[in-house]
């Protein structure tokens, strides 16, 4: 049979602690908070400069895609990003087509934010002139539900003059009856 050995009972330490109750309080004084504006961190001067300086970087990832300076991915989202104009997003297909000539290809997530440019500026056509045009701008195919924003409905205008005949039906068949 097997002999069942005794194990040593294990030894636990216990540490005491005090409640945090029984802590004594501790005197608290308030220093009077200086509500100067002097030592403001950011000035209005700062802030019209900031508005300026995002034309500025713009304008200088611009220059440096269309010169073939540019090696990082993340400028042409930049470009991107930092068009605040309708003016600038007419601008941006020359970029593209710059980028494409690099041999380098324009991302899902950028090709995404060009399309919510343009949409936000009222520029379906442009978004839909960069993303129909693969070849010459580069930009990949699109999830189907940014693609709906911007494509142009098929046979609207038929649609139109079918109901507009439909409305207008009545009224010829009262005539054709009067005649």
């Amino acid at each position: 049979m097997l002999a069942l050995r005794r194990l040593a009972p294990a030894t636990l330490r216990s540490l005491h602690t005090s409640a945090p109750a029984a802590k004594k309080a501790k005197a608290v004084e308030f220093e009077e908070e200086d509500f100067d504006d002097a030592g403001d961190l950011f000035d209005g001067a700062q802030v019209e400069a900031a508005s300026g300086d995002r034309g500025a970087r713009r304008a200088a990832l611009s220059d440096s895609i269309l010169n073939r300076t540019s090696v990082r991915i993340g400028d042409l989202r930049k470009v991107v990003q930092l068009s605040d104009s309708v003016e600038d997003l007419q601008q941006l297909g020359t970029v593209l087509k710059s980028w494409r000539a690099q041999g380098k290809k324009v991302t899902d997530q950028t090709a995404v934010e060009i399309v919510g440019r343009c949409i936000r500026f009222g520029q379906q056509e442009l978004a839909h002139t960069y993303v129909s045009h693969k070849v010459q701008y580069g930009i990949p195919t699109l999830p189907a539900h940014v693609y709906n924003k911007i494509a142009p409905v098929k046979g609207a205008k038929e649609a139109k003059t079918a109901a507009e005949e439909v409305k207008e039906a009545p009224a010829a068949a009262a005539e054709a009856t009067e005649a």
